[in-house]
């Protein structure tokens, strides 16, 4: 241990030590005090021992998952994970994107490594890292050169699903033969017929699952458009504890109909495509600009004489009375439409659409362009 002195003097006895409270030991002057300069040369001391120390520590990517399968996913030495499935779920999208297969060497809750099923060199191991709660990759060698592997086990039927869950939402009627092409078409992978099957009814099931779920949340869906469009009307009917119809009408369709568009209401329905189905009913108009004005829409079980009763009558008192504002309403010649319109307006004015008629016309074998052109002369 060095003992310092104040300059320019000498000291007979040795001097006292002063305790710091952590354990070190430092050097008083002949006050007593602790020297200035030396207390700042400790502190640097130890700040730059500090940021030393907190420039070798290295910050690790950590994986979070991917929202979508079409995402690139790379997978790098130190990664991090939250658990052993979640880097198995990863290093499974790794291998179907860069079109390969690997075997499992070790595959338990301690520790993973895996190897190209070819032999090529190819090889990963991941385990718990140490005093902590991840698990990070601790080996990877990256050289694959044995080229794409045309039958790939980690392309199954639940990656499948998911990855192209979209394009059942959209075609629900998508055969699974096109699915076998697409799979093999993107990835270069040969997917067996009956695990397409599989995974088109896999992902049917899901979109059904999907759909279910978002029942719960009509009553909140109405309460959200009261409290950030206030005015808005909605309504929803149940039978039991199962959901029959909603309504909607936002508040700003409502003022704009009433401040700027023609006194023409035209009324409509069309099929829900889906697991449930369903009638959509909807209620336009013409603004100015001759473009289509939304003003009120219901999903409704059918449509028949009683849900067009009910949406008009909601939107009657929605909106105000026909006779007073001198609305007309317009038409398909649907049976239960017409019969509703009678019961609720039988002094409004009603008009039949033009187009439907046509394909009426057509329907009954009267075709050509003669009677196209007589007919929209007549009308």
């Amino acid at each position: 241990m060095k003992w310092f002195k104040p300059l320019g003097e000498a000291s007979s006895s040795a001097p006292k030590e002063v305790h710091t409270g952590n354990g070190k030991l430092k050097q008083p002057n002949e006050e007593g005090v602790e020297s200035p300069e030396l207390l700042s040369l400790e502190i640097d001391e130890n700040a730059e021992g500090t940021s030393k120390r907190k420039r070798k520590r290295r910050k690790y990517p950590e994986w979070h998952g991917l929202h979508d399968l079409k995402e690139k996913i790379e997978i790098h030495v130190g990664q991090l994970f939250a658990n052993p499935s979640n880097f198995k779920e990863a290093l499974q999208l790794y291998a179907v994107q860069n079109c390969f297969d690997y075997t499992y060497m070790h595959n338990d809750k301690k520790r993973v490594s895996a190897y190209c099923k070819q032999k090529c060199g190819w090889r990963v191991y991941a385990s718990w890292k140490s005093n902590t709660k991840y698990f990070q990759i601790k080996t990877l060698e990256k050289v694959h050169n044995c080229g794409s592997h045309y039958y790939n086990k980690r392309v199954s039927i639940k990656w499948a699903a998911n990855r192209y869950i979209d394009n059942f939402r959209d075609q629900p009627n998508w055969k699974a033969s096109a699915l076998k092409e697409a799979v093999r078409r993107d990835y270069n992978v040969e997917l067996t017929l009956l695990a397409c099957y599989r995974a088109k009814r896999m992902a049917l099931k899901l979109l059904a699952r999907s759909d279910d779920g978002q029942y719960k949340f009509t009553r909140a869906y109405c309460n959200a458009l009261r409290q950030w469009n206030p005015g808005s009307s909605t309504y929803i009917q149940r039978n039991g504890i199962f959901f029959k119809r909603i309504y909607v009408s936002l508040d700003a369709c409502k003022r704009g109909f009433l401040a700027g568009c023609r006194p023409m209401i035209c009324v409509d329905a069309c099929f829900m495509k889906g697991q449930h189905g369903g009638q959509l009913h909807a209620a336009i108009a013409r603004d100015v600009n001759d473009n289509i004005f939304p003003i009120a829409y219901a999903l409704c079980e059918t449509e028949s004489r009683g849900t067009w009763t009910w949406f008009l009558n909601t939107l009657l008192e929605d909106i105000g009375n026909p006779r007073e504002h001198k609305w007309s309403f317009m038409s398909d010649r649907q049976k239960g439409l017409m019969e509703a319109i009678e019961y609720l307006m039988p002094d409004v004015e009603h008009r039949l659409c033009v187009r439907h008629l046509h394909a009426n016309f057509k329907n009954k074998s009267y075709k050509g362009k003669a009677y196209k052109d007589a007919l929209w002369g007549a009308a």
